[in-house]
């Protein structure tokens, strides 16, 4: 009958344990969870921060272009491919 007791209490003292490690996976999986959110939030504003950067450059490229007078085509060609992009984006958005 002792053994059994003792088995009893081994199982037990076992199931604790696996108890605890489960409870700190939990609230580290949660940690990491909310970790991984705010590196998500990071990333989406560096991408829209980078979206910006090269709106920037293409309207100082045909900013550049225009001041030169013998660009001035290539300087229309760009402005023409963005109002494309933006009746594209217009288009998308009335969806």
């Amino acid at each position: 009958m002792n053994s059994n007791s003792e088995l009893i209490s081994s199982i037990e003292e076992k199931a604790g344990k696996l108890i605890e490690k489960l409870q700190k996976v939990k609230k580290e999986n949660s940690d990491l969870t909310g970790r991984v959110g705010g590196l998500n939030r990071i990333i989406a504003d560096q991408e829209k921060e980078i979206n910006e950067l090269k709106n920037r450059i293409k309207l100082l490229s045909i900013a550049k272009a225009v001041e030169n007078t013998d660009e001035k085509a290539e300087a229309r060609r760009k402005i023409d491919g963005i109002l494309r992009d933006i009746d594209r984006c217009i288009g998308v958005l009335n969806r």
